[in-house]
């Protein structure tokens, strides 16, 4: 159980530091360059970044990565529902759940690559 739980938060972490590091980027090209990010390129660039937080959550872990991705993706639409669902403050994309679905199926596809995967 300690072992699922550290390999959570240090995918979490590995998660929020790639998305801190792309949204930077990102951010860097639209405001020095005023070059336009389409909004389906960021929505692909964080379903790749959530299929590397799972590899790293599959590495760690070594067991049990689809039940461990169930959890996380459980505890993430969550969030989204609460963040972005219920508050209604922001107008959602008309593809917005099918980038959700994208992201879960990423994130748990790279942890059983990760549990998978032989060093």
């Amino acid at each position: 159980m300690k072992k699922l739980f550290i390999s959570s938060f240090i995918s979490i972490i590995s998660l929020f530091i790639l998305t801190l590091i792309s949204s930077l980027i990102i951010s860097l090209l639209k405001y020095n360059k005023s070059i336009d990010v389409p909004y389906y390129l960021v929505q692909f660039i964080s379903i790749v970044l959530f299929l590397i937080s799972g590899i790293l959550f599959g590495l760690i872990n070594k067991k049990q990565g689809l039940l461990g991705s169930i959890v996380f993706i459980l505890v993430y639409l969550i969030f989204v529902l609460i963040f972005d669902v219920f508050n209604k403050t922001a107008t959602l994309h008309k593809l917005y759940f099918l980038f959700i679905i994208g992201k879960c199926i990423s994130y748990s596809a790279g942890s059983i690559i990760g549990v998978n995967l032989r060093h």
